[in-house]
């Protein structure tokens, strides 16, 4: 647990008000328990928690049992998710580099001696689909006058870690192969996004493109010429992950 890097510590006696902003925000999240998968942040947050009568050693020794605690449990859920989704056990490296990116950024102190402490790592290196290959440095494209591009994606009713994107005859038309290495690990394809909400409107921009999009038969899919335009005019923003897939839903979170 070494490798995990700390932010902040608050002593509270009740549990700490970080989570307000993702309650009363609406980004896109599915909940399991103490685990939560934020699609638009593309992050998950969990938590550990301890004891300082389980330690022995006062609360600094049950703040690291609770990280402990909170690693180990984010590690066996994401073996449920990642088979509920169908992404399989993922590489055999998956557990180490997720619990390096793992980020501990609120620790919260209770008087009855219970120590909790909130963790946050990659949602896209979680749910890793393996196998990928990325834009090289030297095919970058011109920017372009769009911000983003946005696609209004039908026919779901949560999010998906994607593979590609298709045309509606079944014509891969856009994969990890067209996006940047740094950029992918940090949106996958892109983000997920609620319509009308706040994030979608700082994440779009004032120019924004817009095209039509249907999940049909496990895949993405949206009119050829549509996306050829798109890859003409704005493929910088394709290569940057620059991406925002738009949900139909009513803006609630998922899994409560």
């Amino acid at each position: 647990m070494q490798a995990l890097t700390k932010g902040f510590m608050i002593v509270l006696p009740i549990i700490s008000a970080c989570w307000t902003a993702i309650v009363t925000a609406a980004p896109v999240i599915e909940s399991f328990d103490r685990f939560e998968l934020n699609w638009t942040s593309m992050k998950i947050r969990f938590y550990g928690e301890s004891t300082v009568a389980s330690s022995n050693k006062g609360y600094s020794e049950a703040e690291k049992a609770a990280i402990e605690d909170g690693i180990l449990y984010a590690l066996t859920s994401l073996t449920n998710v990642r088979a509920e989704k169908g992404l399989g056990q993922g590489y055999k490296n998956l557990p180490n580099d997720f619990t390096k990116q793992s980020y501990l950024f609120n620790t919260s102190y209770y008087a009855d001696g219970r120590v909790r402490t909130e963790m946050e790592s990659s949602l896209v290196k979680a749910l890793d689909l393996g196998g990928q290959n990325y834009l090289a440095e030297d095919q970058q494209s011109q920017p372009t006058d769009a911000t983003a591009v946005l696609v209004n994606v039908r026919g779901l009713k949560g999010p998906r870690m994607l593979s590609g994107i298709y045309s509606t005859d079944g014509e891969l038309l856009h994969d990890s192969g067209g996006v940047m290495k740094a950029s992918y690990r940090k949106n996958a394809l892109g983000k997920w996004f609620y319509r009308n909400s706040g994030e979608l409107k700082a994440f779009s921009g004032a120019n924004a493109s817009t095209i039509e999009g249907q999940y049909s038969g496990g895949r993405l899919l949206v009119n050829k010429a549509d996306w050829d335009n798109v890859k003409k005019t704005h493929q910088k923003l394709l290569e940057e992950s620059k991406v925002a897939f738009i949900l139909y839903g009513s803006g609630k979170n998922l899994g409560q």
